[in-house]
């Protein structure tokens, strides 16, 4: 009865339905993440129409904060960034930072306004994010705000209407799907490498 019931559950999904793998509008703290460094530098910080969003007390190298959760590979990081020095990567691959830094996906425009950002994910891991040491990045010069992987490009998870600011956004209609189970459960591969 109950395999029946999921079949048709499945049947009638909505086909174009986004899977969320991972969704972080830093209104719960950290607990989505794992701080790489003894020197605590991932910290929240409110910030007008954004709530909290995460920066670093100090800026460092090979990623400063870890995602739990393991993306997979041809999924889409959104984000929102305001700032400078920010750098955010999938399993130590740098898919977004300062310009003229090789490999990247996408160049991060350094002037203090909030824009949204979304790049290809190239294979699965966790997400890093720091302000890397070689920038002109400082304490407290990059933000970071609505972290968002999904298995299509455009996907946005906001808070619902009434809900207060800060609370965890709700998952959108799909759900997350086996592969966002998978990775919120840490079964794909993680190896993190430092930049050289």
């Amino acid at each position: 009865m109950l395999l029946a019931l999921g079949a048709m559950a499945w049947a009638y999904a909505p086909l174009n339905a986004a899977t969320i793998y991972f969704s972080d509008n830093f209104g719960s703290g950290l607990s989505q993440w794992y701080p790489v460094h003894a020197v605590g530098s991932a910290v929240l910080v409110p910030q007008a129409g954004h709530g909290q969003v995460l920066t670093f007390d100090n800026p460092t190298f090979g990623g400063d904060i870890w995602s739990h959760a393991c993306v997979p590979a041809g999924s889409y990081l959104s984000f929102d960034y305001m700032g400078f020095g920010g750098f955010i990567a999938v399993d130590g691959v740098w898919l977004a930072g300062q310009s003229g830094y090789p490999g990247l996906e996408q160049a991060l425009i350094y002037d203090g306004t909030w824009r949204h950002y979304e790049v290809p994910v190239p294979r699965c891991g966790s997400i890093d994010a720091e302000i890397y040491s070689g920038t002109s990045g400082s304490a407290r010069s990059a933000f970071f705000d609505n972290v968002v992987v999904a298995d299509q490009p455009g996907v946005v998870v906001e808070d619902p209407p009434g809900d207060p600011p800060g609370d965890p956004p709700a998952v959108p209609e799909g759900g997350v799907g086996l592969l966002g189970i998978l990775a919120l459960l840490g079964l794909c591969g993680v190896n993190h490498r430092l930049r050289h």
